[in-house]
């Protein structure tokens, strides 16, 4: 007789129970979750692409393999740990795994040779199903016996194919995988890891609402459209950008996620004297360069943009300036990977001024061109003059200017710094009647000698700005003209601008700008005079 173990547990029995603590063991070590970075926070740009901030905590020193591998930008990516932590090898590594893959229709037919299956075949308008045994697959040929009898059929007539009884049909087949993960390897104790890189897939839309008081004064709202493609966000602190970050490797991928080749990447290397990167300005982070940058969304013309701001759930930070750039910050961000979310990130109330604008743009060139002003009424822009009164600087953006909750016009309000000055059209000024025109007064031939000996004439202009105030009420009219040549004289108080003339230019610019009161029904006549060199 067998002698039992300790606690009278038999060796039989014993086997069991290690098998099963083996088993329980192995079903827990599948069920694990590979360990992952949390994204922590994102700093969003207007074109699509964020610096996003993850952290990974480690009990223990030694190694550690992650999953989740980022689209980090060249040169972005960097690692870092908490005091008590030491970093000591980053690698990319590629993980052999297994996985089990579909067959397609011919892979089945050629997987089960030599078995008895069950096939569907069409025939003319009709279908039949028989038991075969399969000899045979070449091409679209399929060599099949069936009652003792050899047949060649067509491939392309089999609609589909099954097992018989007792038998077993070969459908999938298992295929080596292969993954890359990150290996951290670490000394010291417990602590974070954390990885900062910028990544493409996440972008913010800013616009604005202005609602217009009856006083005299306005409300504005401005608002944030969060776009995610790029990761689940959680509870986490999303910083909305505005400025001109110069990051013209963005579009490149950094060489230790990329998995890019090593000719690839020492082309690329090569280029970084020429500055020929390979896909041009357009990757520089543009935010509000002369118009900005970004996409714009519009206002609801069905609710008061004071309303749609004062029910917002979450009550933005205050913002932050960093250098030249400034973030608007919102907390508690939850947005899943493809959805959307709408955020306040501004509130503000200023008075403001009716301003009526008529700029004459310059049509001649500084080379010699002249270029008379167009024979035809121009438009007048009814625009609000304010001042930013948010303490903080407001982005460009596509603006909706409201009265009443009814949309009176949209136009786009550039970048506008903390106490600035902001300017925003909202519609043409159909009373307002405007128009020019220019003649010449004498006329010089002249050689200048600068440019090659060539001939040119001197031409003296003379030209006449006429505004007609056909409203009901009194306007305050700024007129900006733009000048090629030199100005010689203007009437009405004009504020006279000259600019520098650059190297190859034959003809200096100017500006003219006069802002005065227009009563109804008043018609205003201004006249300036100025010089033009013109090619012969």
């Amino acid at each position: 007789m067998r002698q039992a173990y300790t606690f009278g547990v038999s060796k039989r029995v014993f086997k069991r129970l290690i098998c099963a603590m083996l088993i329980n063991l192995i079903a827990v070590a599948v069920i694990l979750p590979t360990p992952k970075f949390h994204l922590e926070s994102a700093s969003l740009f207007k074109n699509g692409f964020a610096v996003v901030t993850r952290s990974l905590p480690i009990s223990h020193a030694g190694e550690i393999l992650v999953d989740n591998m980022p689209g980090a930008s060249f040169g972005t990516l960097w690692f870092g740990a908490t005091s008590g932590v030491k970093l000591d090898e980053i690698e990319t590594v590629n993980t052999r795994g297994s996985s089990t893959q579909m067959l397609s229709m011919d892979e089945i037919l050629v997987a089960n040779i030599g078995k008895s299956i069950k096939i569907t075949r069409r025939e003319g308008n009709t279908t039949a199903t028989a038991s075969v045994r399969l000899l045979s697959v070449v091409g679209d040929t399929v060599v099949i016996e069936a009652e003792g009898n050899t047949q060649v059929i067509s491939k392309s007539s089999i609609t589909s194919v099954g097992s018989v009884a007792g038998g077993k049909l070969t459908y999938q087949r298992q295929v080596t995988t292969f993954q890359r993960q990150l290996r951290i390897r670490t000394t010291g104790g417990s602590g974070t890891v954390t990885m900062v890189s910028l990544e493409r897939g996440m972008t913010w839309s800013p616009a604005y609402a202005v609602e217009l008081n009856n006083n005299n004064t306005l409300s504005l709202v401005a608002k944030a459209t969060l776009v995610n493609d790029l990761e689940d966000l959680d509870s986490v602190e999303a910083k909305f950008v505005t400025g001109f970050p110069n990051v013209p490797f963005a579009g490149l991928l950094d060489p230790l996620t990329s998995g890019q080749s090593v000719d690839l990447l020492v082309g690329f290397l090569d280029s970084f004297g020429t500055g020929n990167f390979g896909f041009g300005k357009s990757m520089y982070l543009t935010q509000n360069s002369q118009g900005g940058g970004g996409g714009f969304g519009g206002g609801r013309a069905e609710a008061a943009p004071v309303a749609m701001g004062s029910g917002s759930s979450t009550s933005p930070l205050s913002g932050m300036q960093q250098e030249d750039l400034f973030f608007y910050r919102q907390p508690h961000v939850k947005v899943q990977r493809g959805e959307r979310a709408y955020y306040v990130l501004v509130r503000a109330t200023a008075p403001y001024e009716d301003l009526y604008t008529w700029d004459v743009d310059e049509l001649s060139a500084t080379n010699g061109e002249y270029r008379p002003l167009p024979d035809t009424p121009r438009d007048v822009w009814h625009t609000l003059k304010f001042k930013n009164t948010s303490g903080q600087p407001l982005t460009t953006a596509a603006a909706s200017t409201f009265k009443d909750g009814e949309l009176l016009g949209q136009d786009t309000l550039k970048y506008v710094p903390k106490d600035g000055e902001a300017e925003l059209k909202i519609t043409k000024a159909m009373n307002i009647h405007a128009e020019g025109t220019e003649e010449e007064t004498a006329r010089e031939r002249v050689i200048l000698t600068k440019y090659y000996n060539a001939p040119y004439d001197y031409v003296t202009v003379k030209g006449t700005l006429q505004v007609t105030n056909s409203a009901d009420k009194s306007i305050k009219m700024r007129i900006r003209r733009e000048f090629t040549g030199e100005v010689v004289s203007a009437e009405g108080d004009a504020t006279k601008t000259k600019t520098i003339k650059g190297l190859a230019s034959v003809n200096p610019s100017s500006r003219l700008v006069w802002v005065k009161d227009i009563a109804p029904g008043q018609t205003m006549k201004l006249t300036y005079t100025y010089k033009i060199y013109v090619r012969v």
